[in-house]
């Protein structure tokens, strides 16, 4: 009982920790000094629906076209999708197109990486992600700092209020992105980019592994990056926008997948924060005991009300950030309505299955924490 109510302070103390964090007018963007040559990597598996759009994105991008190199990987897709990579590349002398037979996301993402030709950063985006024409210029700028090697944008959900389901989905990552890493890049804490729009100092990359095999996991990159004594940012302004999940099913096999993959990262943790960042889900259940706990009168009621009012504060901030301040009591309750939903999802026992490291097509695999 100690312990529980020991650990819901200290999730409480650190979500309030990022919430002031995230209050905090933000430190302004660096400007790039240069323009580093890119690497883009983009793995997919039947994409074919999205794809469009994403090649499309990828067209307005707004960085010197002979400074950036970019490797699509189609592996395994039973669709169009390589040949929509195929006649995008036609007469783009800088994209190079790989077929590959279902190796997986993180092989995909190390085969392209060996791949591609040499570069100072290596970006990913995820398959069902567009970014905007700004993006990559307002990433680069972190890297001016020699000692950052990882740097992540803004994933903004195109279709949050699609279901019950997305608006919850939207709801985690506007948390996510607008509280949690933007605390934790205001008081500098090693914010961990999504895979969907995420660059890495090429060198740091390679000096740590790279990509390794086993798990697609932008989690374990930049643990294992942050280990080494390298800086991570987050820059609100480079956003990228992707599809969340609408139906509970897909909600299920993507809590596994990223429970899973937090699971895999947990030996790179390195200090207090990469420790709560791997251990995934736990404060959800944490959460849940103690108020069982404080109900039957073995803690007191007051840790309970206080992480309930750092949450509804978190939610509300983020909701308004994200552009639907009319409709924070929507999503309230919604959030009270997928409360079980959640806890179930949370358990830990789910994150030890095996998981495709593949989402299914248009629904992102990076996960907020």
């Amino acid at each position: 009982m100690v312990i529980a109510e020991g650990l819901l302070l200290v999730f409480a103390l650190r979500r309030i920790l990022l919430l002031v964090g995230a209050w905090l007018p933000p430190k302004p963007p660096d400007p790039p000094s240069s323009w580093p040559s890119l690497a883009v990597l983009i793995p997919a598996r039947n994409e074919e629906s999205i794809l469009p759009q994403v090649l499309d994105a990828l067209s307005h991008l707004d960085y010197p076209v002979q400074r950036i190199s970019i490797i699509l990987v189609s592996d395994g897709s039973s669709d169009r999708t390589p040949e929509l990579f195929a006649l995008w590349a036609q007469g783009r002398a800088n994209v190079k197109v790989l077929i590959l037979e279902g190796v997986g996301k993180s092989v995909a993402l190390a085969t392209a990486l060996s791949e591609a030709p040499p570069s100072d950063i290596v970006v990913t985006f995820d398959a069902d992600t567009w970014p905007r024409p700004d993006s990559l210029r307002r990433l680069v700028g972190s890297f001016n700092d020699p000692r950052v090697a990882a740097a992540g944008g803004l994933c903004l959900p195109s279709n949050p209020r699609e279901s019950i389901v997305s608006r919850y989905s939207a709801l985690e990552y506007w948390v996510h992105h607008f509280v949690n890493l933007s605390g934790k890049e205001r008081w500098r804490l090693g914010p961990v980019p999504s895979a969907n729009i995420a660059a890495y100092r090429r060198d740091a990359l390679i000096q740590v592994g790279g990509f390794l095999p086993g798990v697609a996991d932008d989690v374990s990159t930049t643990l294992r990056i942050l280990a080494a004594g390298y800086k991570s940012r987050y820059i609100v302004d480079a956003v990228a926008e992707t599809p969340v999940v609408t139906t509970l099913r897909q909600l299920s096999a993507q809590r596994r997948r990223w429970s899973a993959n937090l699971h895999h990262a947990a030996p790179s943790a390195r200090g207090i924060e990469t420790m709560i960042v791997a251990a995934g889900y736990l404060d959800r259940v944490v959460f849940a005991l103690c108020i069982l706990l404080a109900i039957g009168g073995a803690i007191p009621l007051f840790v309970v009300v206080v992480y309930s009012g750092v949450l509804l504060a978190s939610v509300i901030t983020a909701v308004g950030r994200a552009g639907y301040a009319m409709r924070i009591p929507e999503f309230l309750a919604v959030a009270a309505l997928m409360a079980p939903v959640e806890l179930w999802l949370s358990l830990p026992v789910l994150g030890r299955r095996r998981v495709s490291t593949w989402s299914p097509p248009g629904r992102s695999p990076s996960q907020p924490q």
